[in-house]
Formats: C-alpha cells, sequence, structure tokens
C-alpha cells in the first residue's frame, strides 16, 4: 500500500473525563463519564490527516502490554 504521508510521533492512551462542574481550587468534583481514547501528537495528526482522505503511516513507540496492543489496533479500527 502506498502513502501519502508518514507521521513520527507520540502514541499514547488520552484519558477525557465528563464533570459536573469544574471543581474549586484545592477541591473535587462529581465525575459523570470517563473515556480512554487514542491520543498523542503524531497519532493525532495521522489520525486528522487520514480523515482528510489521505493515506497515512504512523511511526511510533508502545510498550509490549495490553495498553500497548490496544494502542496499535485503535488506528486500524477506527
Amino acid at each position: 500500500m502506498d502513502h501519502d504521508v508518514l507521521v513520527v510521533g507520540q502514541v499514547a492512551r488520552d484519558l477525557v473525563l465528563a464533570l459536573e462542574e469544574m471543581p474549586p481550587p484545592q477541591g473535587s468534583t462529581v465525575v459523570s463519564q470517563r473515556h480512554e481514547m487514542l491520543g498523542g501528537k503524531g497519532t493525532n495528526q495521522a489520525v486528522g490527516l487520514r480523515q482528510l482522505g489521505g493515506q497515512v503511516a504512523l511511526l511510533g513507540v508502545v510498550g509490549a502490554d495490553l495498553v500497548g496492543q490496544q494502542l496499535l489496533a485503535a488506528p486500524r479500527t477506527g
């Protein structure tokens, strides 16, 4: 498969929390939703280019554990 772009960069897992309200300084608040999703600067650029129709390859480093396997699978399924 030919690629238009090779992105070299960070592959990470982002944690996104939906809050009922912003907590005060040094305070806490209720988390209504928690999502773990594919992230990292390089990955975000690669996904954006793919959404624009480009053929993109991503070069990054992930761990040899379950989280690494999940990160590797995510771009292929997204």
